[in-house]
């Protein structure tokens, strides 16, 4: 009689793309709890890139638009800049930033070098890019 080796229990970590999906679903389902209070909120919107695609699938998003670097979520609502809320702009205290883009990441998971260089293009002109952790 053969005795089946014993399995390593399964990890209790979410996987990083979990931790992604889950933090950004929060985020949604905050969007919809507070719109009717800020009505803005209703045009926050993803951007779908990190969503896994067939090869097929992946073929027709590109020919669709999919861009590589776009964040993940964006709120296109102008605000005013100041100083004390982004340290980092390249615009005067009392400009308008036209929209905010949001990139959602997980652990030590950082910023890839398309999602870099579509900040390094969009920030001159106004766009803000908060960092994000979850």
């Amino acid at each position: 009689m053969t005795t089946r080796p014993t399995t390593r229990p399964l990890r209790s970590r979410a996987p990083r793309q979990e931790r992604e999906l889950a933090e950004q679903t929060s985020l949604f389902e905050f969007r919809d709890r507070f719109k009717r209070q800020y009505p803005e909120l209703t045009w926050l919107h993803s951007s779908l890139n990190g969503v896994r695609l067939t090869h097929a699938q992946a073929g027709k998003a590109k020919a669709s638009g999919m861009t590589a670097g776009v964040w993940d979520v964006f709120l296109p609502v102008p605000r005013p800049i100041s100083f004390e809320t982004w340290t980092t702009t390249l615009l005067p205290a009392g400009s308008i930033a036209p929209g905010l883009y949001i990139e959602m990441k997980a652990g030590r998971n950082g910023l890839t070098e398309h999602q870099e260089a579509y900040r390094a293009a969009l920030e001159p002109q106004g766009y803000r890019f908060p960092p994000s952790q979850a």
